[in-house]
């Protein structure tokens, strides 16, 4: 069996064709897509789109639910929650309708009795945050109430694969705005030029995981922002020098 596991796409539409034009090369039985789909990207729209027409299990991230109730946006005049509310008027009922049907978690069955837990943040809550430094005692209160082989999340744009205890933690890193470290959104972002996802494989008894940057045509993701009417286009554009 193996699963393709894509995070945190963000309205960038170019680096989620990326992503699935390389996938397509190789036989992929499952797709799962840990959310943050449309916000804060030029694309917002289209991108969601294209994961509808995928027909896979999406998991609700942080920023999805701020498209949903736009109130909680925080009331800051930065860039980033410009874009977020633009963002919130790119959406029709329709996309309204199918960011309502994101699911907490996602709950995967994998052959030799293994499992995958799939989440955004963590089980427990899409905002919490999981680094290479969150200690082994409070990623395991994270996954409390859960019991499974892998667990899987994204959130925080940067590749993790590590062993906490008898479990495995995996983040596949950003395919839209993949980051150098842990994103502060005033002003701290730092991206890389490649689109991130990663492909788990599980046969006879093994388990695999295979985290995948593939390079990404940066002036195509430049040039759709110019033609979007995205505000702080220049801005955006700038965090891809």
């Amino acid at each position: 069996m193996k699963l393709a596991i894509l995070s945190d796409t963000h309205g960038n539409l170019v680096a989620l064709e990326t992503v699935l034009a390389e996938l397509e090369k190789e036989s992929i039985d499952q797709m799962i897509c840990l959310g943050d789909v449309p916000a804060m990207g030029p694309q917002p729209h289209e991108c969601l789109e294209r994961i509808k027409a995928l027909d896979i299990p999406v998991v609700m991230g942080n920023t999805d639910d701020w498209l949903i109730n736009p109130s909680t946006i925080p009331p800051d005049d930065a860039p980033i929650f410009n874009i977020m509310r633009w963002c919130v008027d790119q959406m029709t009922e329709a996309d309204q309708a199918f960011l309502k049907n994101f699911e907490a978690t996602v709950d995967i069955k994998l052959p030799d009795q293994m499992d995958l837990v799939c989440f955004h943040g963590s089980p427990k809550h899409f905002n919490d945050i999981i680094t290479s430094i969150s200690s082994d005692d409070e990623i395991l209160d994270y996954f409390a109430g859960t019991n499974a082989t892998l667990y899987t999340g994204g959130h925080t744009h940067v590749q993790i694969l590590r062993r906490v205890g008898d479990k495995f933690y995996l983040n596949p890193g950003s395919v839209g705005l993949p980051c150098r470290y842990y994103p502060n959104l005033h002003g701290g972002l730092s991206l890389t030029h490649r689109a991130e996802y990663a492909v788990i494989t599980v046969e006879n008894g093994n388990m695999g995981v295979d985290l995948r940057s593939v390079p990404l045509d940066v002036d195509r993701v430049l040039k759709a922002a110019k033609n979007s009417e995205m505000p702080h286009a220049d801005w955006w554009q700038a965090l891809w020098g």
